[in-house]
C-alpha cells in the first residue's frame, strides 16, 4: 500500500510539474509576444515553443541532481533559457531589452506564485514545505490553479490594455533599470533558501545587501532624472503657450493693419466725397456728412498708445476683445518705446495677465471691469486689476481649476519666471471683489 501511494505520488507530482511547466510557458511566450516581433510563424513558431517547455521541465526536474538546491543556478538557467528562445522566436525587442523583459517576467511571475502558495501555507498554519507535501495536495492543486488562472486573466488583461510605445530608452539607462530586477532576483534566491530551511552563505546575504544599496542609490537617481523631465515638460508647455499668444498677437497686429489700410482708403473717397461737396457749395449737407464720417471714424480710434507697436497691439486686441464681451477696461499708461526687455517677454507677460482678467471677468455678472497700468519711470511698473469671484492664494500660486491641471496654470507661473528673469518683483492680493497683479522691473 505504501510503495502504491508512493508511485501515485511520484505520478502526481510528474503530471502536475509538466502541467505546470506548459502553463508557465505559454505565460512568458505571451508575455514577450505583447512587446516582440515575430519571426517565425504558424506551426514553427509551435514547435519551437513546445522543444522551450520541454527543455524548461527537464531542467526544473533534473537540476537538484545536476548542481544541487541552488535556486540562484535554478534562476540563472531558466532566464537564459527564457531569453534563448526568446531570441529565436522574435525579432524584436532589441537584445538587452529582450534580456530586460525575460528577467522582468521571470520574476514577477516567481513572486506572484510564492505570495499565492504560501499564503495558504500562512492561514493553514503550516509551513512552506509541508504545504507542498502530498498530505495537502489538494490545498497544494486549488492554490496553484488559482495562481495560475488569475496569472493568465492578468496577462490577457495587459495584453489587451497595454499600448506599445516604442523603445524610447538609452541603453545605458535601461543598464540602470536592472539593477531592480537584479537585486530583487538576489534578494528572492536569499528568501527561498531560507523558505526552505537551507544555509545560505554569508557572502551572498552582502552581495544581496550591496545590490539592494545600488537599487536605492539608482531610485535616488531616477527620482531626480524625473524631476528634470517633469522641469522640461513645464518648460516645453510654457514655450508652446509662449508661441501661442506670439501667434495670436501676430494675427491681432495683422487685423489691425488691414483695418487701417482699408480705413486710410475710405477717408480718401471720404475726403474726395467732402471736396466735392464745398466746391458745389453744398455746406449743410458737407457738415451733416463731416459729423457722419467723424463717428464712424471715431469708433476705430485707438484706444492705447504707449509708443511701442507690439504693446499697442497688444493692448489696443484685449481692449477690443474686452469690450465685444462687454467688460469695461482703462489703461494708464505712458511713453514706453525705450523698455529695454525682449518684445516676446513683454507679449508673454501681459497678455497672460490681461487673458486671465477677461477670462476671470466673464465669470462675473456685474460690475465686470479692468484696469490696467503700464508705466515707466525709473522702474518699469504693471498693474493688471479686475473684479472676480473668490479667489485662494495659497503660498504666491493660485490652483487651476481647469478639467487637466498638467495642461493649464502655468500663465502665472510664467509671468513670474519673467520678472524673475529681469530681477524684478511682483505680488498678487484678492479683496472687496477685486484681484489685483502687480509688479516691478529695473529698467536699467
Amino acid at each position: 500500500m505504501e510503495t502504491f501511494l508512493s508511485s501515485l505520488e511520484m505520478v502526481a507530482s510528474l503530471f502536475f510539474s509538466v502541467v505546470f511547466t506548459a502553463m508557465e510557458s505559454a505565460l512568458f511566450l505571451l508575455f514577450v509576444d505583447v512587446f516582440g516581433t515575430r519571426r517565425i510563424h504558424g506551426k514553427t513558431y509551435g514547435v519551437i515553443a513546445a522543444l522551450f517547455a520541454l527543455l524548461a521541465f527537464l531542467w526544473s526536474n533534473s537540476y537538484l541532481y545536476l548542481v544541487g538546491p541552488s535556486f540562484t543556478w535554478k534562476m540563472v538557467v531558466v532566464i537564459a533559457l527564457c531569453y534563448l528562445f526568446c531570441s529565436a522566436l522574435y525579432r524584436e525587442p532589441a537584445p538587452l531589452y529582450r534580456l530586460f523583459f525575460v528577467v522582468l517576467w521571470y520574476l514577477m511571475h516567481y513572486l506572484y506564485s510564492i505570495i499565492l502558495t504560501t499564503l495558504p501555507a500562512f492561514l493553514l498554519g503550516i509551513s512552506y514545505q509541508e504545504f507542498r507535501d502530498f498530505r495537502y495536495a489538494g490545498y497544494y492543486i486549488l492554490a496553484s490553479a488559482v495562481c495560475f488562472g488569475s496569472e493568465w486573466c492578468l496577462t490577457l488583461a495587459f495584453r489587451k490594455f497595454y499600448r506599445r510605445r516604442g523603445q524610447a530608452l538609452h541603453p545605458r539607462q535601461l543598464i540602470l533599470y536592472f539593477v531592480f530586477p537584479a537585486a530583487s532576483l538576489m534578494s528572492l534566491a536569499a528568501f527561498l533558501q531560507l523558505l526552505n530551511g537551507m544555509e545560505t552563505s554569508e557572502w551572498f546575504v552582502l552581495a544581496c545587501c550591496g545590490a539592494l544599496l545600488l537599487a536605492n542609490a539608482a531610485v535616488f537617481y531616477l527620482l531626480h532624472r524625473m524631476e528634470q523631465a517633469a522641469q522640461s515638460q513645464k518648460k516645453l508647455v510654457a514655450l508652446g503657450q509662449q508661441l501661442q499668444i506670439q501667434s495670436a498677437n501676430m494675427e491681432s497686429a495683422r487685423g489691425l493693419y488691414e483695418a487701417q489700410r482699408k480705413a486710410t482708403h475710405d477717408f480718401r473717397a471720404q475726403l474726395e466725397v467732402l471736396g466735392q461737396l464745398l466746391r458745389n457749395q453744398d455746406y449743410d449737407a458737407a457738415g451733416k456728412y463731416l459729423e457722419s464720417v467723424s463717428g464712424r471714424q471715431s469708433d476705430r480710434m485707438v484706444l492705447v498708445d504707449c509708443h511701442h507697436p507690439i504693446l499697442n497691439a497688444l493692448f489696443n486686441t484685449k481692449a477690443e476683445t474686452a469690450a465685444r464681451k462687454q467688460i469695461e477696461i482703462r489703461f494708464a499708461v505712458n511713453d514706453l518705446s525705450s523698455l529695454p526687455f525682449d518684445q516676446a517677454d513683454l507679449t508673454v507677460l501681459l497678455a497672460n495677465l490681461l487673458d486671465n482678467a477677461i477670462e476671470a471677468c466673464e465669470k462675473c455678472n456685474s460690475p465686470r471691469s479692468i484696469e490696467v497700468r503700464a508705466l515707466k519711470e525709473d522702474d518699469f511698473f504693471f498693474s493688471v486689476r479686475n473684479t472676480s469671484l473668490p479667489v485662494t492664494i495659497r503660498d504666491g500660486h493660485i490652483p487651476t481649476t481647469k478639467p487637466d491641471p498638467r495642461l493649464h496654470g502655468f500663465g502665472l507661473p510664467n509671468v513670474k519666471a519673467i520678472v524673475e528673469k529681469y530681477h524684478g518683483t511682483c505680488a498678487m492680493q484678492y479683496a472687496d471683489g477685486w484681484f489685483q497683479f502687480a509688479g516691478e522691473m529695473p529698467v536699467s
